[in-house]
């Protein structure tokens, strides 16, 4: 029913910059966006950060049923595929480079350095 965020760095500085324009467009009847219910920090312990409370925007579904294709949508070059019929999109970041395998389109299928994990995972970002 909800779901809580963890928000850091730019992204928590550009939610408290932005919180009062945020809210007021939330409390609007026709959003499209999720609404942020709770905006809060944890100064210390384990779980230490700036967080905040959403409501889950998609409804369970019945067993026999799923969702064709889930996505974690951010407005910018981050945006990608979650599920796909409903199975996990593994994320597979791209964490080393060679300048011997890897020279123009490294991501593209045909790259040594690409598992099929991290082609889809590609993929999936580029909608």
């Amino acid at each position: 029913k909800y779901i809580v965020k963890g928000v850091g760095g730019d992204d928590q500085q550009a939610l408290l910059d932005l919180a009062e324009v945020l809210c007021d467009h939330m409390s609007q009847t026709e959003t499209l966006l999720s609404k942020m219910l709770f905006h809060f920090e944890i100064s210390d312990g384990p779980h230490e950060g700036c967080y905040f409370v959403m409501n889950n925007c998609l409804p369970s579904l019945p067993d026999k049923f799923q969702w064709d294709e889930t996505f974690d949508l951010k407005g910018c070059c981050d945006d990608k595929v979650l599920s796909r019929k409903g199975q996990r999109i593994t994320e597979v970041h791209k964490r080393c480079f060679s300048f011997l395998t890897c020279w123009y389109g490294c991501d593209l299928a045909c790259c040594i350095c690409n598992s099929p994990e991290r082609q889809e995972y590609f993929e999936g970002k580029k909608y």
